[in-house]
């Protein structure tokens, strides 16, 4: 019996630590940007990104980023091969809306999220046909 309660007891602190924290974004900041970005929301140019701080993944942080527009694409372009390192601040400078001074000082924060807005660039596929 004492067993079976020292298991269960065992499986539930192994369950409780499968569950992910996600720090949100506050309230009051999603009004702010919901007024201030109105237009760029209604074009579905603003999305959440939840980036995993830790290697476990059991701790997220969620931020808000725009999808980057013709001239910052551009910008990352012209610096993706002579220094990815001031593209990628770029990219984070530019399209970073909420928690920049956490990313920015988080070297795995970083990293993943210029990855994941790169990831937004508008590119659509185009189909090449004979004349």
């Amino acid at each position: 019996m004492a067993k079976e309660t020292a298991t269960q007891e065992i499986n539930q602190v192994v369950e409780a630590a499968k569950v992910k924290r996600t720090i949100e974004v506050p309230e009051s900041t999603l009004k702010l940007i919901r007024e201030k970005y109105s237009n760029r929301i209604d074009k579905g140019e603003l999305k959440r990104i939840l980036i995993p701080k830790d290697d476990l993944e059991m701790e997220e942080l969620e931020v808000i980023v725009t999808v980057p527009d013709r001239d910052t694409v551009s910008q990352f372009m012209r610096f993706i091969d002579k220094s990815p390192r001031k593209a990628q601040e770029l990219l984070v400078n530019q399209c970073l809306l909420t928690s920049k001074e956490e990313v920015l000082a988080d070297d795995n924060l970083f990293f993943t999220c210029a990855g994941a807005i790169a990831e937004l660039f508008p590119i659509r596929q185009g189909r090449i046909k004979n004349f």
